[in-house]
């Protein structure tokens, strides 16, 4: 069973290292303009990227194989919308939806930052954690990672969500314990699903994914056994 992944803002099909590596069948799909696409368009509107990460999962995926989408942060979106395409295609549909970092779209978000400076919207990209102490100051690393971020949230600040039909997909959805998101917002999740919901806190920032890799490694590959032994 293959897992479709889609990286956060500001990433690329390398930014799940522990998982991509130790995991049969665990694929990250990367966006135009970003990574090793970098010579492409750097796309800003996050329903045409995700139109497109719908095709690239039908390509993916062979009749008689089953799936789950994951996404982490901005990737969880983009993992929805995807699912979204899918079921009004009435493509095969994915075993499950896996989410982290990221409220459910059905809540409208508080706060914009693709709007500020370069120095205030680095400053709060580093406060979300995932940047190495030693790298924050680095010149070089800031100007070539800092117009992909800036494409990145401004999509996801823009995105437009149809939420008028429900997903019939079951959700997992993590958050960090140290992240500004409620339990509430995570629980909203099931306002977009009418299959089961379940919600689970780490600890951690933001980007908890890091500090807890050995249970996602399994989490994911109990999921692909136990699809497996239901389809058998």
């Amino acid at each position: 069973m293959k897992i479709i992944s889609f990286p956060f803002a500001g990433g690329n099909k390398y930014c799940y290292p522990g998982l991509s590596k130790d995991i049969e069948g665990f694929h990250v799909i990367e966006y135009s303009g970003r990574g090793l696409r970098f010579n492409e368009p750097l796309g800003t509107n996050l329903n045409d990227i995700a139109a497109e990460m719908a095709e690239y999962t039908q390509r993916l995926v062979k009749e008689d194989e089953d799936f789950i989408l994951y996404g982490h942060s901005m990737g969880a979106v983009i993992a929805f919308l995807v699912a979204q395409i899918l079921q009004e295609q009435q493509f095969k549909k994915p075993a499950k939806l896996v989410v982290s970092g990221r409220m459910s779209p059905s809540i409208k978000p508080g706060r914009f930052i693709s709007h500020l400076p370069d120095d205030e919207f680095w400053q709060q990209i580093i406060s979300l954690g995932g940047i190495h102490h030693e790298l924050q100051d680095n010149p070089e690393l800031i100007e070539m990672i800092l117009p992909v971020l800036r494409a990145d949230i401004i999509a996801l600040e823009n995105c437009q969500f149809n939420l008028k039909s429900t997903l019939s997909i079951p959700i997992d959805a993590f958050h960090g314990s140290m992240e500004d998101i409620t339990e509430q917002e995570m629980m909203a999740w099931k306002d977009v699903t009418d299959k089961e919901l379940n919600v689970y806190k780490l600890t951690g920032d933001h980007f908890f994914i890091y500090d807890h890799l050995n249970y996602f490694t399994s989490y994911f590959i109990s999921l692909q056994i136990q699809t497996r032994s239901h389809n058998d």
